[in-house]
């Protein structure tokens, strides 16, 4: 076959600690070295990443953007530059097998798939970083293995999967255009998810290449992101996954699910990590504080709210009754009750980044509404069938999960006709 058969795509952002070494095991790659072009695609780095890749690779293809746009578009534009018929997808914080190209071409040309994805194991070789992912209910996903001994899992073989991990994946080019490739709005974290689940919902497949193996330094790159800023992406990413990919049948009863679960996953947050978040827990309307007032004991209960809203006030009412409960203090301003809650400390990150996610997907409706009408667009295989093959997980990963999982509220919400698969976070990875 004549031509470029595969265009590398490698997102850079201050990562010139890690080039040396992935753009070399490229280089010592057994593949004809006319089949394919690389294309470092530089997120702004202010670390000399662009000079130090052109001295290690003569013939390598850069673009420059003034600024990190993250992960997703620096993708997106190293794809409408691209020149080969397949785009390959590297971490700058990887090396490549020997095989891994050939590997690649397979599959792609061998057993004509559009899309394929490769095993990723750590930088030592010991232990599986990604063999498979898995999507969870709420639009997260989880990669089955990871930290087990690679000796755990044996006798790989190409299979289909569900998801196509975006730090070593090759996809037709013209497809990955057709698609409308990762969606911006992601920055980093779950648009391979995204985009992988609109694949399958068009009818195309993602087969799964052990030979197409890399090397991973674990979050090398994210790191520099901070792990609560990773946390606002995975949470706010995971929802518009699901809002966007999630066919008509089932929107609904998801929807509901995975908001409730982002709530109660806040809620727990809060709980675990401010200080006074006890006084969320109390409700200000309590009855021992109403049963005080000056109003004959036979009267009901609604009555004797309604009178002392009547000759009090609303704000002196909730006051009064919080003050009794040793929550609000009563302070005379001006002849009037002015009632001061103490101060409920939410400044620890974790909280913040909860909040800035439940703040983002309230305030971006409308345009995340656009995308799923643009996702849907896609669509020609119902999800129905799709999770008849990969059924969704349903995994506790955070604190109170159990708990709410095993609610008869929660079970109730999910359709019955998905075959949800209930595992703890141990149980996806193999005990690692």
């Amino acid at each position: 076959m004549s031509g470029l058969k595969f265009s590398i795509i490698i997102p850079n952002y201050n990562g010139r600690h890690f080039l040396k070494e992935c753009l070399a095991s490229i280089e010592n790659c057994h593949y004809q070295k006319n089949a394919f072009e690389i294309i470092l695609v530089d997120n702004g780095s202010i670390d000399g990443s662009v000079e130090f890749a052109q001295e290690l690779s003569p013939g390598i293809r850069i673009i420059r953007l003034d600024i990190n746009t993250g992960f997703a578009s620096a993708i997106n534009s190293g794809a409408t530059a691209a020149q080969g018929e397949f785009l390959v997808l590297l971490n700058n914080d990887m090396r490549v097998s020997p095989h891994w190209l050939s590997a690649y071409e397979d599959v792609a040309y061998g057993a004509g798939a559009d899309c394929i994805t490769g095993r990723i194991l750590s930088w030592d070789a010991k232990k599986i970083d990604f063999l498979e992912g898995i999507l969870l209910f709420d639009g997260h996903a989880l990669q089955r293995y990871q930290g087990a001994p690679v000796s755990s899992v044996a006798d790989l073989k190409i299979v289909q999967t569900f998801i196509a991990c975006g730090g070593n994946m090759a996809v037709r080019r013209s497809l990955f255009l057709e698609l409308a490739g990762f969606d911006n709005m992601f920055f980093a974290y779950t648009e391979d998810v995204d985009f992988s689940w609109r694949l399958n919902a068009s009818g195309r497949s993602i087969y799964f290449a052990p030979e197409a193996t890399v090397y991973h330094h674990h979050q090398g790159t994210s790191n520099n992101l901070g792990v609560y800023n990773r946390g606002f992406l995975y949470e706010r990413n995971a929802f518009l996954n699901l809002f966007k990919n999630i066919d008509d049948p089932y929107f609904s009863s998801m929807l509901h699910t995975a908001w409730l679960t982002l709530i109660h996953r806040t809620r727990e947050i809060i709980a675990l990590n401010a200080s006074n978040s006890a006084i969320l827990g109390q409700v200000p309307f309590s009855n021992p504080g109403l049963a005080n007032y000056d109003i004959p004991a036979e009267t009901n209960l609604s009555y004797k709210f309604l009178t002392c809203l009547r000759t009090r006030g609303i704000l002196w009412s909730i006051g009064k009754n919080l003050e009794r409960i040793g929550l609000w203090v009563q302070k005379m301003t001006g002849g009037n009750y002015q009632s001061i809650c103490p101060e409920i400390d939410m400044g620890h990150p974790h909280i913040v980044s909860q909040l800035q996610a439940i703040w983002y997907i309230l305030a971006n409706l409308e345009p995340i509404y656009k995308k799923r009408l643009e996702s849907q667009a896609y669509r020609k295989v119902s999800d129905k069938v799709l999770f008849t093959a990969f059924p969704p997980w349903v995994v506790s990963t955070y604190p109170g999960d159990k708990r709410l999982f095993n609610s008869t509220c929660f079970r109730d919400l999910l359709p019955a006709e998905i075959g949800f698969r209930f595992a703890d976070i141990k149980d996806v990875h193999g005990g690692a």
